[in-house]
């Protein structure tokens, strides 16, 4: 090959290389930031006990018991914090940007803090409703054997609609929505609809402001408090 057109497949393979990891987002800093009580990793093959040193792996399953708590920086302005009685997953982690599209709670408590500076799309899922949590601060209480599911808005707004439904709530700042479902034989009872879809059984009650002790309980210096 000529010297000339050498350099200039050289050039245009440089480009392409440089452009490529300019498309590639920074790794997001998994960060365990505190750990209470006991809590079980079931993210492996045999479950592990959760503690400041554990490891993250390419998912994320974790149980905790009464009183438990742990929260977690996800990198990039998002903070998880679970409380105790509480199930939850992360199904798939990048092992490359470390980024994922999706949480699933089960049960239980969590708290997601999300700035500005967060900018991928990623979906909490849960029994009731599915919702990408914006700029602010909230907080999700799943109760599935009562059928019962609260949204608390500690800072923001946000909008959920009920899972494959059109039905839709507002929460803002200092305000808490209560989805009340349905239970049948012990389980959340559901509407089915096409192709698998369904609607869970139950309505939206009308939003309340929240409680003195609500805010008590999900405020920074509380954990602060429960980590020294």
């Amino acid at each position: 090959m000529p010297a000339v057109l050498l350099m200039l497949s050289s050039a245009l393979s440089f480009k392409a290389v440089a452009e490529n990891k300019k498309a590639v987002k920074p790794l997001k800093v998994l960060k365990i930031l505190q750990v209470t009580g006991s809590i079980e990793d079931l993210s492996g093959v045999k479950p592990l006990q959760w503690n400041r040193k554990s490891r993250f792996g390419d998912q994320l399953h974790l149980s905790l018991s009464d009183k438990a708590l742990t929260k977690i920086d996800l990198g990039m302005g998002l903070i998880l914090t679970a409380y105790g009685n509480t199930e939850f997953k992360i199904p798939v982690i990048s092992w490359e940007t470390r980024q994922f599209n999706e949480l699933n709670l089960m049960k239980g408590t969590i708290r997601i803090e999300r700035s500005e500076s967060y900018d991928s799309h990623f979906e909490l899922l849960t029994p009731f409703f599915q919702v990408e949590p914006p700029i602010g601060q909230w907080v999700f209480k799943i109760d599935p054997s009562r059928a019962l599911a609260d949204i608390i808005a500690l800072k923001g707004t946000i909008e959920i609609n009920s899972l494959n439904s059109d039905e839709k709530v507002t929460v803002h700042a200092g305000e808490k929505a209560t989805f009340r479902g349905v239970l049948e034989e012990g389980e959340i009872a559901y509407d089915l609809l096409l192709k698998g879809r369904k609607i869970p059984k139950g309505k939206w009650l009308n939003k309340e402001k929240i409680k003195a002790q609500d805010l008590d309980l999900y405020s920074l210096q509380k954990e602060k408090e429960q980590g020294e």
